[in-house]
């Protein structure tokens, strides 16, 4: 099935973050005859797929002509009835991709279950302050700016703790859960207060650390790079 390959990953569906992939990219490898946008809105009408629940779809616009072009971004469910509809030799092979697919999505789900109850309680807990004012220092000196506490911390502060520390200490999934179900509270009172915050204050740790060593905020991202994206996950869970 190497020839399939198409593309699986998670996407923003109604309210959902599901396994989806993009319809033109199956249209392409089931090697349809119908015009793409011909195939898609007659499955579309002819089987009930609801945008919201089964799709979404976005307008792109052509570099080459200016022109328009619509883009379809179905789950996988609604993926593999498409490809059972072909009966065809394609249609088969890409619904036992997608069968396949899924069987990894269940192992990865397990292990993200293991994430969940190790880091992340059900509801949020009394705040306490996990960032020091040292790692805002160091933060913000890459910007060539003095930290004040009495001052509300620039935008760049959030987005930093965010990509370098959030999105290392967690996988996707459980980031879009946090962020879908926690009103005013800070994010980090979503974390157990033993592995949960523990995990989180060596990721604070951590980022400070390169921050100091950084001679520029374009150094600090690259040195950042290096020592957190060859493995997102810092978290090992045995099974």
């Amino acid at each position: 099935m190497e020839n399939m390959m198409i593309e699986v990953k998670n996407e923003l569906i109604g309210k959902e973050l599901v396994q989806a992939v993009n319809a033109r990219d199956l249209w392409a490898k089931l090697e349809s005859k119908q015009q793409f946008s011909d195939w898609i809105k007659k499955r579309i009408a002819d089987y009930g797929f609801i945008e919201g629940i089964d799709f979404t779809r976005f307008h792109k616009k052509m570099m080459a002509n200016n022109a328009t072009m619509t883009e379809y971004i179905i789950a996988l469910d609604m993926a593999k009835e498409l490809a059972m509809m072909e009966k065809t030799e394609q249609g088969r092979i890409a619904r036992r991709y997608f069968i396949e697919c899924e069987k990894q999505l269940h192992s990865s789900n397990r292990h993200i279950d293991a994430i969940r109850s190790l880091l992340l309680l059900d509801a949020p807990a009394t705040w306490v302050k996990l960032f020091n004012d040292d790692f805002y220092i160091a933060i913000m000196q890459l910007y060539g700016h003095e930290f004040d506490k009495t001052k509300n911390k620039p935008f760049y502060c959030a987005a930093i703790t965010r990509r370098w520390i959030y999105d290392i200490v967690l996988p996707p999934e459980l980031n879009f859960e946090i962020d879908t179900k926690r009103g005013e509270e800070r994010k980090h009172t979503w974390f157990t207060q033993d592995n949960g915050r523990q995990t989180l204050l060596i990721q604070i740790s951590k980022v400070e650390m390169i921050a100091r060593m950084s001679e520029s905020r374009a150094d600090f991202e690259s040195n950042c790079a290096r020592a957190f994206l060859s493995s997102p996950l810092q978290l090992s869970i045995k099974n």
